[in-house]
């Protein structure tokens, strides 16, 4: 075997083995970009289970102050789910916003 059948032979197996490094690469990067836009979906989770914490936290400071804010009490969170669930935390911050001094 001549030094050029060597050289032949070693382009041969680099080039299979680039042509599979790139495609692990553009597998990964896929796969990066998947994780960055499920990382953004959980921000975006996270911060509205932070408001909710807040009206939460903002209602028991109010020595279990239960009571009716329009047609909506207030005290229903502990069932609050569905389609009452949006209805409920707009009463709450409401109430938050009318007893801010």
């Amino acid at each position: 075997m001549s030094i050029e059948d060597d050289f032949a032979e070693f382009r041969r197996v680099a080039g299979g083995e680039i042509a599979k490094l790139r495609e692990e690469n553009a597998e990964l990067r896929a796969h990066a970009e998947r994780v960055g836009e499920a990382n953004d979906r959980l921000a975006v989770e996270n911060a509205a289970l932070r408001k909710d914490k807040e009206r939460l936290d903002w209602l028991e400071t109010q020595d279990c102050w239960i009571g009716v804010y329009g047609e909506y009490d207030i005290n229903a969170r502990i069932c609050a789910g569905g389609s009452h669930s949006q209805r409920i935390r707009s009463a709450v911050d409401a109430a938050r916003k009318e007893a801010q001094p």
